[in-house]
């Protein structure tokens, strides 16, 4: 097995050095394991090149096969796993949908599901399925993961926010105009998203580069709530605040995000039990709460007035 995790990743990278920073090896064990493992095939795997390594016929033949293979090996240990309950179901997704949306909700699963539980990783990158111990994630985007299954969630529709006490002035918020007169806050995570907003909206003079910094959606958001400025929110993440009254809309235009959130699992792990069982409760929430997003796009920019 290790000679053949060995070979796949000198294959991958045509590089013993490369290779063995993988693994977590020296580069003379991995050309030794591959050495041994030719002379145990009767064939050469690689041509030893000044450039670099590169696969023979019967290499490039055997890597498919190999690569596979361990793909199914890798599968199947993680299936075993998991009926043998190793662990709660693990779900990667951004801090601030954690926060402000599935956290609020969680009790309503363990009512439901108390045999599960849950692990949430808060994190910006993308989870890595093939070397993360991660078993879903939530992620924004367009579903373009064929590797994965990817079950669509709610869209996203930004639009201006405000306590409101801001909203009632002075200067009193009554047009999208009167964001000249008013500080805009700013979330640094989405340096353009006013610009993008006050464009698609067909509002021009309002400067969309003044007013503070914020270093992600919380504290924006918080920023808001306390009535230091107008942000951007970003339903769902605001349906909270919105809610309860501590942010309002003060204007009727909506705009929807390209894109919109997903759950992407491992094809070969989605339908495990624990994660089938958070799935099923997820696209319920959504259906429920946010019965106008089924059937909607997530190719650009549209406004909702």
């Amino acid at each position: 097995m290790a000679a053949l995790r060995a070979f796949e990743a000198a294959a991958q990278w045509s590089s013993f050095k490369l290779a063995a920073t993988q693994l977590h090896r020296t580069p003379s064990a991995i050309s030794h394991q591959i050495r041994q493992l030719e002379e145990e095939l009767g064939t050469r795997l690689f041509h030893r090149e000044p450039g670099g390594l590169r696969l023979t016929d019967a290499g490039e033949t055997y890597l498919a096969t190999v690569h596979e293979a361990l793909d199914q090996l890798t599968e199947a240990t993680t299936r075993l796993r998991r009926r043998g309950g190793a662990g709660p179901v693990s779900i990667s997704l951004f801090p601030s949908f954690a926060v402000r949306w599935l956290i609020p909700r969680l009790n309503d699963f363990r009512e439901q599901h108390p045999e599960v539980d849950l692990a949430l990783v808060n994190s910006l990158r993308q989870a890595d399925f093939e070397h993360d111990d991660i078993d879903a994630a939530i992620r924004f985007g367009t579903g373009d993961w064929p590797s994965l299954q990817a079950d669509p969630l709610m869209v996203e529709t930004c639009f201006p926010v405000c306590s409101p006490a801001v909203a009632a002035g002075p200067p009193s918020l009554r047009n999208p105009g009167d964001l000249a007169r008013i500080e805009l806050l700013h979330n640094a995570a989405h340096p353009a998203e006013w610009r993008a907003w006050l464009d698609a909206a067909g509002i021009t003079d309002v400067d969309a580069e003044s007013g503070p910094v914020f270093d992600a959606s919380n504290e924006v958001l918080a920023a808001a709530v306390n009535g230091m400025g107008v942000a951007l929110g970003r339903r769902p993440l605001i349906d909270d605040e919105l809610r309860s009254g501590r942010l309002i809309a003060p204007f009727d235009q909506q705009v929807q995000t390209p894109g919109r959130y997903w759950l992407v699992a491992p094809r070969a792990t989605a339908e495990e039990p624990g994660l089938s069982a958070f799935r099923g409760w997820l696209l319920d929430r959504v259906a429920v709460e946010y019965p106008e997003c089924e059937g909607d796009g997530v190719d650009g920019y549209a406004t909702h007035r």
